[in-house]
C-alpha cells in the first residue's frame, strides 16, 4: 500500500469516524429531547389525574351536601305538615271559642255605675 493510498484510507476511516460521532451525539440529544417530551407528557397526566381526583372529591362533597339538604328539606316537610295539622286544631278552637263568646258574655254580671272594686287602704280589723 502506498503512502498515498494509505493517507487516503486514514482520512476515510476519520470521516468516518467523525460522522459516527455526530450521529452518536445527535442520537444523544434526541434521546434526550425524547425523554424530555415523556416526563412532560408523564407530568401532563399526573396533574390530569389531580384534578379529576379533585373534581371527583368536590362531586362527592356536592352529592353529601344534597342528600344532606334533601334530609333536611323532607324534615322541614314534615315539621310542616305538622304545623298546618296544628294550625287547623287551633282554627276550629277558636271558632268553637267565638261561638261560645255570646253565651259565655250573657254569664257576665253587668256592673252597675257605682260599684267599686278598688282595695280598702286601711286594713280590716275583725
Amino acid at each position: 500500500m502506498t503512502e498515498e493510498a494509505r493517507e487516503k484510507e486514514v482520512k476515510n476511516w476519520r470521516n468516518r469516524f467523525q460522522k459516527l460521532n455526530q450521529n452518536q451525539n445527535k442520537l444523544y440529544n434526541e434521546k434526550l429531547e425524547s425523554n424530555n417530551k415523556l416526563a412532560s407528557q408523564e407530568l401532563e397526566i399526573e396533574i390530569q389525574k389531580r384534578k379529576f381526583t379533585s373534581n371527583e372529591s368536590e362531586l362527592n362533597l356536592i352529592r353529601n351536601n344534597i342528600s344532606q339538604l334533601n334530609v333536611e328539606i323532607e324534615r322541614l316537610r314534615k315539621s310542616n305538615d305538622n304545623l298546618l295539622k296544628n294550625n287547623e286544631g287551633w282554627r276550629e278552637k277558636q271558632s268553637r271559642l267565638q261561638q261560645q263568646i255570646p253565651s259565655m258574655l250573657q254569664l257576665i254580671p253587668s256592673i252597675i255605675s257605682g260599684n267599686s272594686f278598688t282595695k280598702s287602704e286601711k286594713p280590716q280589723q275583725q
